[in-house]
């Protein structure tokens, strides 16, 4: 490997996933000096980079380090935005107390699906396009609209939010499979038009 000035991999692939991470970082940043719009919207920006991230990543061949550099950077960047970032927001935008107890099993509850789902692909244990148990980064596309509620009445938004961060915890850890969205599919599909 030659050596290099700054560590770390700089493909497109790995540019999208920090932007992600740094959307979240910022994101966490806002929410605690109590801006939410702009919180929800990077929230949204997280689950967009992450989307299209593997995707880019397909596009071209890419050494087993590119590979497993890429994976590991995922996965912390999902640990951010989609555990730690959305757990800052319900701090900072539900009033009830109740939600001090939620958040930790929450958050909880995500960094054990992403273990499992690591140990997985390490072990080469992975059901060809099915993930066991829902994936952490669907918080990203649910609860910015859930926070849409505040618009109708701030007390329906809290304890949505609190129902949200059960249900996704369990549904993290459930032994459920659920089928993979495949960008690659839905653009050969269009291409095909």
């Amino acid at each position: 490997m030659k050596k290099k000035i700054i560590i770390g991999q700089y493909r497109l692939c790995d540019f999208l996933t920090m932007t992600g991470t740094l959307s979240a970082f910022i994101g966490i940043v806002l929410a605690i000096n109590g801006y939410t719009t702009i919180p929800f919207i990077l929230l949204l920006v997280c689950c967009l980079t992450d989307s299209f991230d593997g995707f880019v990543a397909r596009l071209r061949k890419n050494t087993e380090f590119e590979t497993s550099y890429g994976i590991e950077l995922d996965s912390l960047n999902d640990v951010i935005a989609f555990g730690a970032f959305p757990v800052v927001l319900a701090l900072c935008t539900v009033n009830l107390e109740i939600i001090k107890y939620i958040v930790p099993f929450y958050g909880l509850c995500g960094v054990i699906r992403l273990t499992y789902f690591n140990a997985l692909h390490i072990n080469k244990m992975e059901e060809k396009g099915y993930f066991r148990g829902v994936p952490i980064t669907c918080i990203s596309f649910i609860y910015p609209p859930v926070y849409l509620l505040h618009l109708i009445n701030y007390n329906v938004y809290e304890w949505a939010t609190v129902v949200l961060f059960i249900l996704m915890g369990i549904l993290f850890v459930l032994n459920i499979r659920v089928k993979k969205p495949s960008i690659d599919k839905l653009i050969k599909k269009s291409n095909k038009k």
